[in-house]
């Protein structure tokens, strides 16, 4: 849906009364010597703890502090500096549109970009906005269904179990058998980039909270309580630990809120203030990082997105997810809501190499149309997951259970989910928490452009990432009428499987060669063929034999 046009034209004719913007400044080198020097002059402890972790470079070009007589001749010229990025080696300033030839003639300056306007200061002095046109904005943006907004009743009789009202949505994923062992994400840190956590802090339900860093970008400071509520609904998903009424996907996680987003508008300074906030994440340590957040088009045309811009690299804010995921930090990024307007296509960073792009789907574990579809213009799959976005469950700014839709809250359910697999598997990399995901997903057989590899079973990815297993059988999952099977293999050979009765009389043999030790997934489509009955799936490898016992009903 397209943004009110009343409101649009109503914050534009603000710019009358100003001409005072942002605009990204480029440098052109940053001093490459430095690459030699130690690692802890320019990085935090955190950050650096992160690399050696797993083994990543510890210190790149993009680590590199911005040159200081760069900075020391802008603020001396009068220009105000908002905000610096090192890894886009540059600097947001607000000013006025007469001194862009200043800027201009800096010898140092490789560029200057006009990325948008202040619309939040400049609206203050201006009527509120109408409520409905507010709606309007918000579905428009974040994929918030208005017409679900009913308070859901809190009557503790009305839920069958502790998660309360979102059971459906961590039993989905099978979740709630790791949280049976204790492994609800804690001392791992989410950091959550949005538009605003608005009375997150006067929220009963965030009473447990745990926030170890925050920053609002646009004004300047640390509270990020008076933007907007988008935000508050999206860490609900995950952070929210209210027995026997709402359990999140990681209520017991490191929190880290930065605010980048404002609703009030639609420009490119929005990707420039999320790299910086996903550099702030990347000092404070964060391990995860969650976006709810996407972009296509802005509100002047001609500073929007077309679609083979989003080929996996070309726009600021894949670039940045890029930069994020190579030291070492998973990012989940929302699709985009646009499956039922003309665009279609994935909002970027849904595009981005590394981010793993979620997608949503209704309790059927069905594609819902609303979900933005892929590929990437270049024909990389996307999205990578799916989890519930349709009647999802959601806490408002107001402190209520409400229903949300949209791939905003599809993402943070996996964020969560992924932060308790990264506790229960404290040595496993990015890539191998990505790879069990996919691998234990629904789709995994037939991946698509509508829910990716599907949603994952955590239960069956934290088997996937116990490596002391040895040549093993890990699960036997019927779906769709067909027998998967998951084991891992720990050198290159030939394996057998058979079907069996549970008095060894053999009824189904194949043979199939590994050619490298790793996890593999099968499909066994003879399963159809097999009757009712209890009935013993053998793996025979090097190792021995393993057996899974199943029956079909």
């Amino acid at each position: 849906m397209q943004k009110n046009f009343v409101f649009v034209l109503l914050i534009n004719s603000f710019f009358c009364y100003s001409q005072q913007a942002y605009y990204f400044i480029s440098f052109k080198e940053k001093d490459s010597t430095l690459l030699k020097s130690d690692p802890r002059l320019f990085l935090s402890e955190k950050s650096l703890a992160r690399r050696i972790k797993y083994n990543l470079p510890l210190l790149s070009v993009s680590d590199l502090p911005l040159k200081n007589n760069y900075l020391y001749k802008l603020d001396s010229s009068g220009i105000a500096i908002k905000t610096k990025s090192k890894w886009l080696n540059g600097v947001i300033v607000f000013c006025e549109k007469s001194n862009l030839q200043t800027l201009k003639n800096f010898d140092f300056v490789n560029d200057v970009k006009f990325i948008g306007y202040n619309t939040e200061e400049q609206s203050q002095s201006k009527e509120k906005i109408d409520l409905e046109e507010k709606l309007i904005l918000l579905e428009s943006k974040f994929g918030i269904d208005k017409t679900t907004s009913n308070e859901i009743s809190t009557n503790k009789n009305k839920f069958s179990d502790e998660y309360g009202a979102a059971s459906k949505q961590i039993k989905m994923l099978k979740l709630d058998e790791l949280h049976k062992k204790n492994f609800t994400g804690k001392n791992i840190a989410i950091a959550v980039i949005d538009a605003g956590f608005k009375n997150l802090n006067k929220n009963k339900y965030f009473n447990d909270l745990k926030i170890t860093s925050s920053y609002d970008f646009y004004s300047n400071n640390e509270n990020v309580f008076d933007g907007d509520e988008h935000g508050t609904a999206v860490i609900s998903c995950m952070a929210v630990n209210f027995k026997n009424n709402f359990i999140g996907s990681a209520p017991d996680a490191n929190y880290l809120l930065y605010r980048s987003e404002t609703s009030s508008s639609e420009y490119p300074v929005e990707e420039y203030f999320w790299t910086c906030a996903a550099e702030m994440a990347d000092s404070a340590g964060a391990d995860i990082i969650n976006t709810s957040l996407g972009y296509s088009k802005f509100d002047e045309s001609n500073l929007g997105h077309n679609y083979k811009e989003l080929n996996g690299n070309t726009t600021v804010i894949s670039k940045a997810v890029n930069t994020a995921v190579s030291k070492g930090i998973l990012v989940f990024v929302s699709a985009g809501n646009e499956g039922d307007n003309f665009w279609r296509n994935l909002t970027t960073p849904g595009d981005a190499d590394s981010a793993i792009t979620i997608a949503a789907c209704d309790e059927e574990f069905e594609y819902t149309s609303f979900s933005s579809v892929g590929p990437t213009s270049n024909k990389k799959q996307k999205p990578d997951l799916a989890a519930l976005g349709l009647n999802v469950k959601i806490i408002s700014a107001t402190g209520k259970i409400i229903d949300g839709k949209g791939t905003s809250y599809s993402c943070p359910i996996i964020s969560g989910a992924a932060a308790c697999l990264l506790q229960a598997n404290l040595n496993a990399s990015p890539s191998q928490i990505k790879m069990a995901l996919q691998m234990s997903a629904t789709n995994y057989f037939n991946p698509d452009k509508f829910l990716g590899y599907g949603v994952p079973d955590l239960f069956l990815a934290d088997k996937l990432l116990k490596k002391y297993l040895n040549d093993t059988l890990l699960d036997v999952q019927i779906i769709n009428n067909k027998m998967h099977l998951t084991f891992y293999i720990n050198t290159p050979q030939k394996v057998e499987i058979s079907f069996a009765s549970p008095i060894e009389n053999e009824f189904w043999n194949t043979k199939e060669k590994i050619k490298k030790s790793s996890f593999v997934r099968m499909q066994i489509k003879h399963y159809k063929k097999i009757k009712q009955g209890v009935f013993v799936v053998k793996l025979k490898t090097n190792s021995g034999i393993n057996y899974f016992q199943f029956e079909k009903k």
